[in-house]
Formats: C-alpha cells, structure tokens, sequence
C-alpha cells in the first residue's frame, strides 16, 4: 500500500512546479498569434470531424449493401473513433493555447495589482 502512495505524492508535490505561470506581459503579436493558431486548430477540427462523421454516413450505407453487414460496421465505427480522436487532439491543443493565453493574462494582471498594492495602501490610509 505504501510503495503506491509514495509515487502519487512525489508527483502531487510536483505539480505547482508545473503550474507556475510566466508573469511577463507577452506582446499582441504573440498573443494575438497564439490566438489566432488555436482558432484555426479549433477550425480544422470540426472540419476533421465533420468529415469522419460524413464518412462514416457514408460507410454505414455502404454497409448494408454487403453481406456482412455487422463486420463492416464495426470497421466503420473503428475507422470513425480513430478520426475523431484525431479531430480532439486538434481541438485539446487549441484549448491549451487559449487557456496559456488567459493565464498569462491574468499572471500579468496580478503582477501589476501587487505592484501597485503599497501604492493603494497609502491612498486609502491617507483618506482614512
């Protein structure tokens, strides 16, 4: 029981090492790039699943025409899952570019309130 705990803690205590965000502001360009990429990912998926779904219409047609319809049903539907894991990799990826974008954003956003923290403090004791 200990060996599988000892493991699942090492990786636990390592994960906010991972999750460490850069603070530093990223230009528009880049930022509006990365955007940009994950917007064409997201695109090109739904065109990708779009597609299998199409081809598998196709093929299931095409199926009952045959004499073992029930084998080429399942090829179909083998074929399709491999195309649609294609097409949500695509989608994962882009979801992952958008939500670095948003971190970095707000890593950025909470850099500058800490910044600017002693600043505010001394405004509002001073109207205290």
């Amino acid at each position: 029981m200990r060996l599988t705990i000892v493991p699942l803690l090492i990786s636990l205590l390592a994960l906010p090492a991972f999750a460490q965000v850069d603070s530093q502001p990223m230009s528009e360009g880049e930022r509006q790039g990365k955007l940009d990429h994950a917007r064409s990912l997201r695109d090109e998926s739904e065109r990708l699943q779009n597609a299998a779904d199409a081809r598998l219409k196709a093929q299931n047609e095409a199926c009952h025409k045959k004499f073992l319809v029930s084998s080429c049903l399942e090829d179909a539907q083998k074929a399709h899952i491999e195309e649609s894991r294609a097409a949500k990799r695509k989608d994962f990826e882009a979801g992952q570019l958008e939500r670095d974008v948003k971190r970095r954003d707000v890593a950025v956003r909470d850099a500058k309130r800490a910044a600017e923290a002693p600043k505010r403090e001394a405004d509002q004791k001073a109207q205290g």
